[in-house]
């Protein structure tokens, strides 16, 4: 018995969530539901994307490794020694965002 009571919930509420979407957004019942399961997933992947941005954001500021300035002419392997630690602290950064913000 409870569970045709909960099955009858379960669909009161379905048909009022429709009822509802279709007064929100003045059309019939399945395009209201339509649109309102849309707006959901759009604010879904806006919260998502910000998230993520966000994410970046902080990693990019607490990633930032301090360089010394540089006031005279480096070597030719100096520099290139330079160069290539300067993009393995990039790819190190980049494995770690894509480690921390796995979609």
């Amino acid at each position: 018995m409870k569970e045709i009571y909960d099955d009858h919930c379960a669909d009161m509420k379905y048909e009022q969530h429709r009822i509802n979407a279709r007064i929100k957004w003045d059309t019939t019942p399945d395009q209201g539901e339509y649109r309102e399961d849309l707006c959901d997933l759009i604010i879904e992947v806006t919260n998502a994307r910000h998230n993520y941005g966000l994410k970046l954001l902080e990693l990019s500021i607490e990633v930032t490794p301090e360089v010394p300035p540089v006031s005279e002419y480096l070597p030719k392997s100096e520099y290139k020694n330079a160069k290539r630690e300067e993009r393995k602290l990039h790819r190190n950064l980049h494995k770690k965002s894509a480690k921390i913000l796995k979609f």
